[in-house]
């Protein structure tokens, strides 16, 4: 009877998929949200890759790590031999530091806290489960499906866009898994972003023996900021942000270099110019003894709604026949989809992770209604396209 019961279970094994782990989405996102992977945490997001390796090797993937400058790298998931036309995006650091205080994952009527929830483990957790649920309905769904890791997407992906570009090349539907906005609507476009170091010199001299001999470079640029701060268009969705301040070394030396740090939001380029035509102007003709200098740190464009409005219509037909609510909106914060909108034949969905409240701050929460719906709705696209 002993050897009949070791041949049944042998047999009947394989019919069954098994998995790295059974834990549910809830325990799979704790186990990810307290592994701290801040942008800078190397060690952290070394640790997660091991761990989302395993998981996915699990349901059939194979892995190809893609090293990176700066000891980053991309990580992709695709199975063998297979031709995916799909891709699952997601990033796997946070803003929260090494030595944040918010590190725990904690879970109430409220819904689930804990960093990066939303942005985007969460993301990483509805991923996972929606792969699990395909692979149980038929392990071949798996094949058109290509899963793409970074890990420097919080400071704007600098090293790996070019990578995620290129390992896109041939798929033609991506999927973002951020969370959308606190209403649960999808992304339709995104602003671009520039951050503008503005560095003003002038000349350093004593406080009290040669005041009149200094050239104050703190005050020559507390004149320019009202003008330029005062740009932003807020129906244009143009913002000018002044968000960092330096300058000086003492009290009793003449200020001799001031710097400032703006973000600038943007939907059209034109506004862009305008305001860098102004702020060049502004610098070029500076009281004698002072100069500038100008750096662009970062500088990524605006994404239209014309990459997302495929997916967007066909996600809505799917939302009206499941009784979801859904609607679309433009937003001020960039995502690798600004960057991939430079794929050719590649549309986006934004904004299909679970969504919640209090992104890049310690009260980050996530709906826990949302990963349910969410789930349900990109099921049912996969399913009509696998």
């Amino acid at each position: 009877m002993k050897t009949l019961t070791l041949i049944l279970i042998s047999v009947l094994l394989p019919l069954y998929p098994t998995f790295a782990s059974d834990l549910s989405w809830q325990d799979f996102l704790k186990q990810i949200v307290e592994i701290n992977t801040g942008t800078q945490n190397l060690a952290g997001l070394k640790k997660l890759k091991t761990l989302l390796i395993t998981e996915f090797k699990s349901l059939g993937f194979e892995y190809t790590e893609i090293a990176n400058k700066n000891g980053r790298s991309v990580l992709t998931f695709q199975i063998k031999d297979a031709r995916p036309t799909i891709g699952f995006y997601a990033h796997l650091d946070t803003v929260f530091k090494e030595d944040s205080p918010f590190q725990k994952f904690a879970q109430d009527a409220n819904g689930i806290h804990g960093p990066g929830v939303i942005d985007m483990k969460g993301g990483i957790a509805l991923m996972r489960e929606v792969l699990r649920t395909l692979k149980t309905e038929n392990p071949k769904n798996l094949e058109k499906i290509k899963l793409l890791f970074n890990d420097d997407e919080e400071i704007g992906s600098p090293d790996s866009k070019v990578v995620l570009n290129n390992e896109s090349k041939g798929l033609t539907s991506g999927f973002i898994f951020e969370p959308g906005t606190e209403m649960g609507e999808l992304v339709l476009s995104q602003s671009g972003i520039q951050w503008i170091e503005l560095t003003l010199h002038g000349k350093a001299a004593h406080a009290g023996l040669e005041f009149d001999k200094g050239k104050n470079a703190c005050l020559e640029l507390a004149k320019l900021l009202p003008e330029l701060a005062a740009q932003t268009r807020l129906k244009n969705h143009f913002t000018v942000n002044v968000g960092v301040l330096s300058g000086g070394t003492t009290a009793n030396i003449v200020c001799e270099e001031a710097k400032v740090k703006f973000d600038i939001r943007y939907v059209r380029p034109t506004d862009l110019e305008q305001f860098l035509k102004l702020l060049r102007k502004r610098t070029e003709h500076l009281p004698t003894g002072y100069s500038a200098s100008i750096q662009t740190p970062v500088d990524i464009k605006s994404l239209g709604a014309e990459k997302t409005k495929v997916l967007i219509d066909e996600f809505k037909s799917i939302a009206k026949r499941l009784n979801q609510p859904l609607s679309t909106v433009h937003v001020g914060y960039v995502a690798d989809s600004n960057h991939l909108q430079d794929v050719e034949g590649l549309n986006l969905l934004i904004g299909i992770g679970p969504y919640g409240s209090g992104m890049h701050a310690d009260r980050e929460t996530m709906a826990i209604e949302s990963f349910e719906a969410r789930t349900k709705l990109l099921l049912d696209w996969l399913r009509a396209h696998l």
